[in-house]
């Protein structure tokens, strides 16, 4: 899939994004303050309870309020009830991480299946995603997991710092509305498909007022990052002067090639 920059903006326009906090001129290179690892505990203390209990009322107060105001209470209750896979037997919260609005719990748990009781419970182990809402935490649903970073103790802290500083320097470029800087750092396996002229139209189309880093992520020796950013920008065309700047969401993929990083422009068949 080719990643259009301009298409990508179009599409933010129309699905809407989040709203992280207000994007500034230069990229911010610190989460904004949260809420606590300890209030994060404190809430998987309660839901993972309520899981054990199969308290399925207390279980949609971890909804987030624009979910939980759509969705009725006692088909949430009945559904569970009849549906939900897992028999939770006992739990153990581990280690609880937070980066700013982003946390991660880590759980080991003994749980059976509903449906097949006559099979043996087993024991798992995973790493929680959880976010904070309005000051209060939240976890993601299985869907929601790849609009956040692995937890930090499974990431390589000090790739991650290199990828950002790539990162910035594309920041620069397109600052500079510098063309060939910016297809510089773009993955050369993908300059047979894009080139620097399409590159340099698609850019051509708006400008970038403001970024906002939101987490960088490389996995173990893994050669592949993702750079998650909210960008501010604006159209170029004159019919659409008077329109206001637009904020849009873009988790960017990465690859690193003899040691350095690169933004991939394709993704398919990869």
């Amino acid at each position: 899939m080719l990643l259009g920059i301009g298409v990508l903006f179009l599409l933010g326009l129309a699905a809407g994004c989040i709203s992280p906090g207000p994007a500034v001129g230069k990229p911010t290179t610190q989460p904004a303050p949260g809420p606590t690892a300890e209030q994060l505990r404190a809430r998987a203390e309660v839901l993972w309870s309520a899981r054990v209990r199969e308290d399925w009322a207390a279980t949609l107060e971890f909804q987030r309020p624009a979910e939980r105001e759509k969705i009725d209470r006692e088909e949430w209750v009945n559904w569970h009830k009849q549906n939900e896979p897992l028999v939770i037997q006992r739990y153990e919260l581990g280690t609880v991480v937070t980066e700013g609005p982003l946390g991660w719990v880590q759980v080991k748990y003994t749980s059976g299946a509903r449906k097949f009781p006559g099979i043996a419970p087993r024991e798992a182990e995973r790493w929680e995603n959880w976010r904070a809402v309005d000051g209060t935490w939240y976890p993601l649903g299985p869907r929601e997991d790849d609009t956040m970073p692995r937890a930090p103790v499974l990431r390589n802290a000090a790739e991650e710092q290199r990828l950002r500083s790539r990162w910035e320097a594309t920041w620069a470029a397109r600052q500079a509305r510098d063309w060939a800087a910016l297809y510089a750092l773009t993955d050369p396996a993908d300059h047979e498909t894009v080139t620097l002229e399409m590159l340099a139209k698609d850019e051509e189309a708006f400008t970038h007022i403001a970024a906002d880093v939101q987490w960088v992520e490389v996995v173990g020796e893994h050669d592949r990052g993702r750079v998650c950013v909210v960008y501010r920008a604006k159209f170029n065309d004159p019919s659409l002067q008077k329109a206001l700047p637009q904020e849009f969401v873009r988790i960017e993929p990465w690859v690193r090639r003899d040691g350095q990083w690169y933004r991939e422009l394709v993704t398919t068949g990869r």
